[in-house]
């Protein structure tokens, strides 16, 4: 897992990421249309990363990068924050959700409080996205829309493994950066040059190398 953590990792950069152009790739269908123009009019009032086990801890840490990013807007009202699924069904549903967007972090896409916590919000009016690992996980079929690590087909040994929670960040700040180019316009050249020196770097080579002649 960990030997494979570099090279999971280029490929859902480069799979979201024209570093030639310097731009965001791939998310051009993040949202609907209805759901883009309730962002841009400031219609949106919560965004809620959930997911289970370590899925969640990637939820937490996006949604913490996220509200950073949003607390910059300081005339846009909206609530970021995290919650585990299993809670999620339980707390944080409401009659009427069409000022919710949810974005669920899986990798199988087979947890079962994953996804009925998503069924149940998108019943009730939620936008729905998952960042997950495996196509045609079952919660590909609940969700409005799905984006993918790597290409989709990456086997996994541990689910908490560390090539899917890296790239479940990066992906998770990835689409983070697109909806805040969706409210300010502009594009974070900064954020894309940070992405291309994680593509290129050894680090856990390199660390493995020292490790291993010590």
């Amino acid at each position: 897992e960990i030997n494979d953590t570099n090279k999971f990792l280029k490929r859902t950069i480069i799979n979201y990421i024209d570093f030639k152009n310097k731009k965001i790739i791939g998310l051009n269908n993040l949202f609907n249309k209805k759901f883009k123009n309730k962002l841009e009019k400031k219609e949106i009032k919560n965004i809620i990363f959930t997911g289970m086990g370590s899925c969640y801890t990637a939820a937490v840490g996006i949604s913490k990068y996220l509200n950073s990013k949003i607390s910059e807007f300081r005339n846009y009202n909206i609530k970021v924050e995290a919650t585990i699924a299993s809670e999620g069904s339980g707390f944080y549903l409401s009659n009427d959700m069409e000022d919710t967007i949810i974005v669920v972090i899986a990798q199988s896409g087979t947890t079962i409080d994953t996804n009925v916590f998503a069924k149940m919000a998108k019943e009730r009016g939620a936008y729905t996205l998952a960042i997950v690992n495996k196509k045609q996980g079952d919660i590909t079929n609940i969700v409005d829309q799905s984006f993918y690590l790597g290409n989709g087909r990456d086997i996994e040994m541990s689910v908490p493994s560390t090539k899917t929670y890296t790239c479940h960040l990066i992906t998770g700040f990835i689409l983070s950066e697109k909806i805040i180019e969706i409210l300010s316009k502009k594009i974070n050249y900064k954020f894309i040059d940070s992405l291309k020196k994680i593509s290129n770097t050894e680090l856990v080579h390199q660390n493995l190398n020292i490790l291993s002649q010590k």
